[in-house]
């Protein structure tokens, strides 16, 4: 039998050990969701498959959001969709990764298509008889995913979506009712990998689109509703150096740009004239813009040169300034929706709304257009000065206690 002072050495060593183990399972969890952030920061945010963006093409005229659908993004999306249903099972040991959920917004879509359906009376409404097809290629979808396997994606399975799409050949009228028809029906599926993490690790449902869930993020770090900035938008001033000229692309160089017709495109320049160019986004696929269409472009980073490295910033880049705001305070939320200064190293001076702000991207909010800045073209960023703001300019008080109030989500 052990002593007494034999039984407090072992009770010891026995909570020591778990103390240990329990730090380092911390310091694991922390280390792979790090390492989940960074396979969905390198992948896609849509992808498509072929028929899929055939479809998509066919039946939306005005385009939309930029989608990957080649075999080098599959091969990615399959792993951003993993790394995001894995990331919802940390629960809120993964808040770090919801600023790149929301910015990366990993989603995939599938098509399926039940050609030459038949819908005769006496199998009720034609919307209702679409949607039991609808119904049915979903179930089998997530049986046979070509993304996840079942395992998997049933973990995530209600934030699965489908909708149909209606081909009428023949078509029979009783009134405004379709009572007899003929039709291709397309299916289309699609995997709200984002919706789902962000929605287990914050505890709410914000939504299914990437525009609900910045808008929830800007409602619980302080920052105003998009609905807000439209009211009063923030005007932005540019100043056009020799590195900076307007209305010119340097091929080499990524940009953000903002079409006319609302969409905006990030990516590297691959070619341009006076009319037009062509542009590599970032999640794959090239695309070619007439320049007519271009409401903004920002340039976020130079063409590297033919030895691998980065451009050099130019001479002259402005000194930070006494009121400049460290980089690092920019991430702690505290002037989440504040108005803020960016002076970048090419010149370019912008003034807008603080968003979200990761280690490498800072987010500005500017004439309603939310645009990237890459934190390696920052000379500085200092607070504007609103009289209505009775908050300090001054950096933020440090964080609190761990036994303090509860903090949002």
């Amino acid at each position: 039998m052990l002593t007494q002072r034999e039984n407090h050495s072992f009770s010891g060593i026995t909570l020591g050990l778990i103390l240990w183990c329990a730090i380092a399972a911390g310091a694991s969890d922390a280390d792979r969701v790090q390492q989940l952030v960074d396979i969905i920061k390198s992948g896609p945010s849509l992808y498509r498959t072929p028929e899929a963006a055939a479809a998509y093409a066919r039946f939306n005229a005005q385009g939309g959001i930029p989608a990957v659908s080649t075999d080098d993004g599959l091969a990615a999306i399959k792993q951003s969709l993993r790394a995001a249903i894995n990331l919802a099972d940390y629960g809120d040991k993964a808040r770090v990764a919801v600023p790149t959920l929301i910015e990366v917004f990993p989603q995939a879509e599938y098509l399926a298509v039940v050609t030459n359906a038949q819908f005769a009376p006496g199998m009720g409404f034609f919307d209702d008889w679409v949607q039991t097809y609808v119904i049915s290629s979903k179930n089998k979808f997530l049986l046979s995913s070509p993304f996840v396997d079942y395992q998997t994606l049933s973990r995530c399975e209600q934030f699965v979506e489908a909708s149909g799409t209606t081909d009428i050949h023949q078509k029979r009228m009783a009134g405004s009712k379709i009572v007899e028809a003929n039709a291709d029906i397309y299916v289309t599926i699609r995997i709200n990998a984002a919706a789902c993490a962000l929605s287990r690790i914050t505890g709410t449902d914000a939504g299914r689109t990437r525009e609900s869930w910045r808008s929830w993020y800007a409602q619980n770090s302080g920052a105003p509703a998009p609905a807000a900035l439209s009211a009063a938008p923030v005007k932005i001033t540019v100043v056009n150096t020799p590195a900076n000229p307007p209305n010119v692309y340097v091929v080499g160089a990524r940009y953000q740009i903002s079409l006319t017709t609302g969409d905006v495109v990030s990516g590297i320049i691959e070619s341009s004239d006076d009319a037009s160019f062509t542009i590599r986004v970032d999640g794959g696929g090239r695309y070619s813009y007439d320049k007519s269409f271009v409401k903004s472009q920002l340039m976020l980073s130079a063409p590297a040169y033919q030895g691998g490295s980065a451009a050099p910033a130019p001479a002259g880049a402005p000194a930070p300034a006494p009121g400049s705001v460290p980089y690092e305070d920019l991430m702690n939320f505290s002037y989440s929706g504040r108005t803020m200064e960016v002076v970048m190293l090419n010149g370019t001076v912008m003034r807008g709304a603080l968003g979200v702000v990761d280690a490498s991207i800072l987010h500005l909010t500017v004439d309603g257009a939310e645009m990237p800045i890459s934190r390696s073209l920052i000379a500085r960023v200092s607070v504007v000065v609103d009289p209505a703001d009775t908050r300090s300019t001054d950096r933020p008080s440090a964080a609190p206690a761990q036994n303090s109030a509860p903090q949002p989500w």
